[in-house]
């Protein structure tokens, strides 16, 4: 199996297992409460894991790495979380929501991409924008 497949399948059982949990967190945990622990597991398994990167985390790696990307990461990680539990807790269904979120974030992404990182966008990927936005739209569109 090559790296890019490993690497897409990681993405995608994460992704699976994430919403699996997410949605079978108790509604009446304190959403904060919960990221604090889980951040807190994940710091663990990442500290654990960080020697399969080639080598052991350093702490000057820590001072290293805290630029504006890493900062926007956090927030954007739990904006993520936080959004997720939300969105279960007022009522979204598990394949609602994640289509919802994921299509909007491909056209998004899309529109970045051309204007900020100078990406082009020919018929094909345009067609396949639209078509995943259609998607999109009958899976929350009701009958």
């Amino acid at each position: 199996m090559t790296a890019f497949a490993y690497s897409i399948m990681i993405v995608i059982g994460s992704q699976v297992a994430y919403q699996l949990a997410v949605r079978a967190i108790p509604r009446e945990s304190n959403p904060f409460g919960v990221l604090v622990i889980v951040y807190g597991l994940a710091m663990l398994a990442c500290a654990v894991l960080s020697p399969l990167a080639g080598k052991p985390l350093a702490l000057g790696d820590v001072r290293r790495l805290m630029t504006w990307p890493t900062v926007l990461l956090a927030l954007a990680v739990v904006g993520i979380e936080i959004g997720y539990l939300l969105a279960y807790r007022s009522g979204w269904k598990i394949g609602v929501t994640f289509a919802v979120t994921s299509v909007a974030t491909v056209a998004v992404l899309a529109l970045v991409g051309v204007v900020w990182f100078a990406e082009h966008l020919d018929a094909r990927r345009v067609l396949g924008i639209v078509l995943a936005l259609a998607g999109g739209w009958l899976v929350v569109a009701r009958s």
